[in-house]
C-alpha cells in the first residue's frame, strides 16, 4: 500500500510559501520587537540588590566587657566545677537576632520609605491605604541566611532606583539600630532594677534579723537582770559576799559552783558587779556586739552594702556603645558594598520576543495558505 503523495510534507514548498510572505513575517516581527523595545525603554530597569549582614566579632563585642565580665550580672559559666566566667549581658548572637527580628517585621523599612521616599512623601491616599502600601514595601526586604554560617547572610530586595534605595536603607538601619539600642538599654535597666530590688530585700531581711535579735536580747536581758537582782538580794540576806565565804561571822566554807548551783552562791558582790556591767552596755546599737550571731549577720550586711554590681553596671553602660547612638551597631551591615544585578536581561528577552513572533507569524502564514488551498479544492 502506497501513501498519498499529497500527504507528504514538501519542505521546499513550505520554504517557498514563507519566502513569498517574507515581508509580512519580517514586518510583524519588526513591529512586535519595536513595541517590546518601546516598552523596555519606558519601563524602569529593576535591580535585585544584595546587602551583606553579619554578627559582631569578638573584638567588637569586647566594647561591652565591663557589663559582660561582672559577676552577678549574668549567669555564671562553670568548667569542671570551677567558675571560669560569666555568660554576658550583651551578646553578639542576641544582637544579630534582634536585627533579623526587625527585618522580619519590616516596620523600619516602611518608616524609612515614609520619611525619604518621594512617592510616600506625596502620597494622596487614605491613612489605611498608606499603611497597606508601607507594609507592602516593608515586605520587599527579605533576609537570606548564609548556608555556611548562622550569624551572617544577605538582605535581598528589588529596586528601580538604587541611589534612593541606598539612602532609604541607611535611614532604615539607623532607625533599626536605635530601636535595638533602646531595647537593650531597657533590658539593662530592668537588670539594674532587679539587682537593686534583690539587694534592698536582702539588706532589709538582715537588718530585720538584727533588729529582731536585738529586741530578743533586750527582753532576755531584762528578765536576766531581774533574776540577778533577786539572786543578789538573797546573797546579801545570807551574807554570801563571794564563792569563798558563807557568812561574816562563821567559818570560811568553799563552794564549788556548777550549772545547777543557785546564782546567789556566787555572792552578791559578783552578782551586783555583773548587773552593773550589763547596765553599762548602753542601749540601741551599743547592744549589738553582745548579741549572739550578730558578727555573722553584720558581716553579711556589710557584704551586701559593699556590692559593686550597680556601680559596675552604670560604668558598663557609660563606657559601652549603648551610651551613644552614633557608636552603637548590633551587626555589621555593608551599606557601602551593596551588589546590584538587573532583575531582567532586556536583550535576551527582546531576542526571545522576536524569535517567538517570527515562529508565530510563520505558523500563521502557513496556516492561512493551508486554508486557502483547502478552499480551492472544495470550490473546484
Amino acid at each position: 500500500m502506497h501513501n498519498d503523495p499529497h500527504d507528504e510534507i514538501d519542505l521546499l514548498e513550505l520554504f517557498d510559501i514563507l519566502w513569498h510572505q517574507k515581508l509580512t513575517i519580517i514586518g510583524v516581527t519588526a513591529l512586535a520587537s519595536a513595541l517590546a523595545l518601546l516598552a523596555f525603554i519606558f519601563t524602569p530597569v529593576k535591580y535585585e540588590g544584595e546587602l551583606r549582614i553579619s554578627a559582631l566579632d569578638t573584638s567588637q563585642i569586647a566594647a561591652y566587657a565591663t557589663l559582660n565580665d561582672t559577676p552577678g550580672l549574668s549567669r555564671p559559666i562553670y568548667a569542671e566545677g570551677a567558675l571560669i566566667g560569666q555568660e554576658g549581658v550583651i551578646l553578639s548572637e542576641n544582637l544579630f537576632q534582634s536585627v533579623l527580628d526587625e527585618i522580619a517585621k519590616g516596620q523600619v523599612f516602611g518608616r524609612a520609605h515614609e520619611i525619604s521616599d518621594p512617592f510616600f512623601q506625596n502620597f494622596t491616599g487614605s491613612q489605611r491605604q498608606l499603611r497597606e502600601a508601607l507594609n507592602k514595601v516593608g515586605s520587599n526586604y527579605r533576609f537570606t541566611p548564609n548556608d555556611e554560617s548562622e550569624t551572617s547572610g544577605t538582605l535581598n530586595f528589588v529596586t528601580a532606583e538604587p541611589e534612593t534605595t541606598e539612602f532609604i536603607l541607611k535611614q532604615a538601619f539607623k532607625l533599626m539600630n536605635e530601636n535595638i539600642r533602646r531595647d537593650n538599654l531597657a533590658a539593662v535597666n530592668a537588670l539594674q532594677k532587679s539587682i537593686e530590688t534583690s539587694l534592698a530585700f536582702a539588706i532589709e531581711e538582715i537588718e530585720a534579723a538584727i533588729d529582731s535579735a536585738q529586741s530578743n536580747y533586750r527582753i532576755e536581758m531584762t528578765a536576766y537582770l531581774a533574776k540577778l537582782r533577786e539572786q543578789a538580794a538573797i546573797a546579801r540576806e545570807v551574807n554570801i559576799t563571794g564563792t569563798q565565804s558563807a557568812s561574816s561571822n562563821g567559818p570560811q566554807i568553799g563552794f564549788r559552783l556548777d550549772n545547777e548551783s543557785p546564782l546567789y552562791f556566787r555572792g552578791y558582790k559578783a552578782l551586783e558587779k555583773e548587773i552593773k556591767l550589763i547596765e553599762n552596755r548602753g542601749s540601741g546599737d551599743d547592744l549589738r556586739p553582745f548579741i549572739d550571731g550578730y558578727s555573722e549577720l553584720a558581716s553579711q550586711l556589710q557584704r551586701l552594702k559593699d556590692d559593686k554590681r550597680l556601680d559596675r553596671l552604670a560604668t558598663g553602660i557609660a563606657v559601652s556603645p549603648l551610651a551613644d547612638s552614633a557608636l552603637f551597631k548590633p551587626a555589621n551591615v555593608e551599606l557601602d558594598n551593596i551588589v546590584y544585578k538587573p532583575s531582567l536581561n532586556k536583550g535576551v528577552i527582546l531576542l526571545l520576543i522576536a524569535f517567538l513572533t517570527l515562529i508565530v507569524t510563520s505558523a500563521f502564514v502557513l496556516f492561512r495558505h493551508f486554508l486557502s488551498e483547502q478552499s480551492k479544492v472544495h470550490s473546484g
